[in-house]
């Protein structure tokens, strides 16, 4: 018995399967391009960004408070989870994005309930997927501890 639980806390459920497939689809042209301003030096790291929120308008809330340098996903048809990709930004820049985003969801919806994984991304000589992979299982880890944030650089 001890063995099964220990799996199921090592594979990824369908929705987080799905949310990958998602990310991957999404991600794929917009990547190659801001991997291209990190090899070329334009800019120094980018950092993604993923947010959820048991609230359907978390889309149109972040809309309104990101940076117009910042690229926003929705990666859901209901506007719970959100994936934004900051330029020139480093993990400790995504922090403070949740955190002052974290502030003012709190104050305009009546919710604590914001969760970001954040993953700083300072090379090109990962995959797409090898992030994906390293975004998604942070973010799994984060909920089976019961956190709200988590982050992570990448070299």
């Amino acid at each position: 018995m001890a063995n099964k639980i220990t799996k199921e806390r090592e594979l990824l459920n369908e929705s987080m399967l799905k949310m990958s497939i998602a990310l991957h689809s999404k991600l794929k042209n917009p990547s190659k391009l801001l991997f291209r301003m990190l090899q070329k030096y334009r800019i120094k790291s980018l950092t993604m960004v993923l947010l959820e929120s048991s609230s359907s308008n978390l889309e149109e809330f972040i809309e309104s408070n990101k940076r117009k340098t910042d690229l926003l996903i929705s990666l859901t048809n209901n506007g719970k989870m959100c994936l934004v990709v900051c330029q020139d930004t480093k993990v400790d820049g995504g922090y403070y994005f949740y955190k002052r985003l974290s502030t003012k969801w709190r104050d305009n919806q009546n919710e604590t309930k914001l969760r970001a994984t954040i993953l700083a991304i300072e090379s090109t000589s990962y995959e797409l997927w090898d992030l994906i992979f390293t975004l998604i299982d942070q973010y799994r880890q984060m909920k089976l501890e019961k956190k709200l944030i988590s982050y992570k650089t990448i070299k």
